[in-house]
């Protein structure tokens, strides 16, 4: 079984995801948190320096970000490429257009149905989206949308970081024990410790590659990054290492 935090359908984690980041305030205060000077700040960046550069030799100028969020991916990725940014939430599509000065070509649409052509993309970015997604839904259509010879980069948290493990196992458990026994004594919703339920899922590499190979894709890859201190914050491709990464990078080619 994989690590998740709660017994949740897709329906309950989709009305959770956009409860989450589903208005202009979730949207501007998800970019802060992406621009700062935190851990989120630290793995984002270190998720997109990995990015540019499997992307420095693309196979092509069409760009497909899926769950693009506020648009800092997006932003990084113009003028080189033909950006179309699709994320569920239209926040989400609202501030990734403004952040790209309208460069972009905004979509609001769910990746498990994606309203997009058949094999029109060059290359498919995953990023912060399987883990709140039906990942082989998500992997299947992205796998109908990109070309031949095509590029799919797909992240995910590393489930077996002792980072990952303590904030699976001991910290989000804690917080819904707190609000439950808060809820029952009746403390208000606002005065509640803890942040919004999100039902994510967290999948190890193997299981990644099994769904990527299921859709029609190829492995190519595996990176870990965001590497927990002390090690020096720099990429990883295995050993002991990997475990202490926060996050992972997996690469697939369309044959």
């Amino acid at each position: 079984m994989h690590p998740k935090s709660g017994s949740f359908t897709s329906r309950d984690r989709d009305d959770q995801v956009l409860a989450q980041f589903g208005s202009p305030g979730a949207a501007a205060r998800y970019a802060a948190e992406q621009e700062g000077a935190g851990s989120s700040a630290r793995f984002a960046a270190a998720r997109r320096r990995l990015v540019l550069r499997a992307l420095s030799s693309p196979p092509g100028p069409e760009v497909l970000d899926l769950g693009c969020g506020p648009g800092q991916t997006a932003s990084a990725l113009l003028p080189r490429f033909r950006v179309t940014a699709l994320d569920r939430s239209p926040a989400m599509a609202e501030e990734c257009t403004r952040r790209c000065e309208g460069a972009v070509r905004a979509v609001v649409g769910t990746v498990e149905d994606l309203p997009l052509l058949d094999n029109h993309f060059d290359a498919v970015l995953l990023l912060g989206v399987l883990e709140y997604t039906d990942a082989a839904r998500v992997f299947h259509e992205a796998s109908r949308v990109l070309r031949s010879g095509g590029l799919l980069l797909a992240s995910m948290l590393n489930p077996g970081c002792p980072h990952r493990v303590v904030q699976l196992q001991v910290k989000w458990p804690l917080l819904r024990l707190a609000r439950a026994v808060e809820r029952a004594l009746g403390v208000p919703p606002e005065r509640r410790h803890g942040r919004v339920e999100h039902g994510m899922r967290i999948l190890p590499p193997r299981a990644v590659r099994d769904l990527a190979t299921a859709s029609g894709l190829v492995p190519a890859g595996v990176t870990y990054f965001d590497p927990m201190r002390p090690l020096p914050a720099r990429e990883i491709t295995g050993g002991w290492r990997a475990s202490w990464a926060t996050g992972y990078l997996f690469e697939g080619r369309k044959p």
